[in-house]
């Protein structure tokens, strides 16, 4: 099977991690949601890992206003990995 193939039929997980961070209930809304730190992991950290866990190899990371945060975070945390971060530019206009 060529290698193309096989990346049409691997699944794909997707993280959404664009909401605003007056969406979140901490002290400090400059923090993205998807950065908060849980125990010793941020959230966003924690759903990768779950995804990664599970056998899915191929991650999409959609971001909001917080894109170049999230991006370098989990470009840092995770390296090289099959992710491609999309940033979706109308975030702040649905899910109100």
């Amino acid at each position: 099977m060529a290698r193309d193939d096989a990346e049409k039929r691997s699944p794909v997980g997707i993280v959404l991690a664009a909401a605003p961070s007056r969406q979140t209930l901490a002290t400090d809304s400059s923090v993205p949601c998807a950065l908060l730190k849980i125990a010793e992991e941020t959230v966003i950290e924690r759903h990768v890992r779950i995804l990664l866990a599970a056998g899915i190899e191929r991650l999409v990371i959609v971001t909001g206003q917080d894109q170049s945060l999230i991006g370098e975070h989990v470009r840092n945390s995770f390296g090289g990995r099959n992710m491609r971060i999309v940033h979706n530019a109308e975030y702040a206009t649905v899910n109100r």
